[in-house]
């Protein structure tokens, strides 16, 4: 482009000429303007497409939880499915599941392991709608690793359906729901079938090998973070808890749940904040093969009684001793079942009630013997 201020041979002849010529207008170069115009506007329209993007994809992210196409057998388990996480001293510390099992007119009630909410009072559930709320802990048991969370009716997207009638049999189709590993993978639902009924596990809870936990035995996916999630029947019933999965190089597929008959029997204790009430027999103990220890006491135990736990001292004015029970004798079945260690006896004994009467057998000198005892509290 010529420069407008430049003179060309003509107009320099009628200068030379000293003649009068027409002055040009002088017009302002805009071009540079306008090219920062538009490069503003790109800049702004780019910016406005990443956040209308993000947004969306938010708002998509957000909704997936709601949009996920479930089968319609267990979508009502599924949505009663919630993600249980730990938070100590208002730091996040890990996560579990839970489900929604009742509602009032007020507030809705979860399940979920003990182990999950073990040292803390306040949890986080976050349900289906991608929505995190305060629950609050009404009650646990650590025996059966249970533990009851309240939150508000509003924010229950759903109740499962509980079936304790425990009609299930080897090789019934089921379904585990709950959050493994981390919340990207929310509500995952593994199948598979049950493997075994009434698996009884020796479990620690408060010293070495102390208590037998009755499962059900299922071959499907339970992953850390499963736990408390809900165990489903083909028709999308819950029939457990899962709880607990073997793990070892040489095992695959075992995992276990807590059957849903045993657990209901205590929920309303739990939701009104009680402890759960267990009878004992008024004695302390130790287990047979703590060799050492019955040693260190000076009881001799006779070489053909291998299982059973033996009697340190009956506590006097208990109904153990009233009933004749002394240091040294050897409790090796009570009712039908047989005692075969310090866990034994308490599953065997937390199966009743305070107050029933049973039977127990028992060594002295060789002798087994048999006296009835009236069950206490603890």
């Amino acid at each position: 482009m010529n420069n407008p201020y430049e003179t060309n041979p003509y107009q320099q002849v009628y200068i030379n000429q000293q003649m009068p010529i027409k002055k040009k207008k002088k017009n302002k170069n805009i071009v540079p303007i306008i090219l920062m115009l538009l490069s503003f506007l790109c800049f702004v329209v780019f910016v406005a497409l990443i956040i209308f993007y993000n947004t969306t994809e938010n708002k998509n992210n957000n909704q997936n939880k709601n949009t996920v196409k479930v089968d319609s057998v267990f979508q009502n388990a599924y949505n009663a499915t919630v993600m249980v996480k730990r938070y100590i001293g208002g730091t996040f510390k890990d996560s579990g599941s839970g489900f929604i099992y009742k509602t009032d007119n007020t507030y809705a009630y979860i399940l979920t392991n003990e182990h999950v909410i073990s040292g803390t009072v306040v949890v986080g559930i976050l349900n289906k709608n991608n929505k995190e709320v305060e629950g609050t802990v009404l009650g646990s048991d650590k025996y059966l690793d249970i533990a009851v969370v309240r939150i508000k009716k509003e924010d229950a997207p759903a109740v499962a359906k509980i079936n304790t009638k425990d009609k299930f049999k080897i090789g019934d189709k089921i379904y585990a729901i709950g959050t493994p590993v981390a919340e990207t993978y929310f509500n995952s639902v593994t199948s598979g079938i049950i493997s075994g009924i009434d698996r009884k596990l020796t479990l620690n809870v408060e010293r070495q090998k102390d208590w037998i936990q009755k499962t059900i035995q299922v071959d499907a996916a339970i992953n850390p973070g499963n736990s408390g999630g809900p165990l489903v029947n083909d028709k999308g019933e819950v029939i457990g808890i899962n709880s607990i999965k073997l793990i070892d190089k040489t095992v695959e597929g075992m995992g276990f749940a807590i059957k849903m008959s045993d657990v209901m029997r205590h929920t309303k204790t739990l939701e009104a904040n009680l402890k759960i009430s267990r009878p004992k027999l008024g004695i302390r103990y130790l287990d047979i093969n703590d060799k050492r220890e019955i040693l260190n006491n000076n009881i001799n135990i006779p070489n053909n009684i291998k299982e059973g736990i033996v009697v340190l001292n009956a506590i006097t004015g208990s109904s153990a001793y009233n009933s004749g029970l002394r240091r040294g004798d050897i409790i090796v079945k009570i009712n039908n079942e047989i005692v075969y260690n310090q866990a034994y006896l308490k599953y065997i004994l937390y199966q009743h009630q305070v107050g029933q009467t049973v039977d127990v057998y028992y060594y002295r000198d060789s002798k087994l013997q048999k006296t009835k005892v009236i069950l206490e509290s603890q």
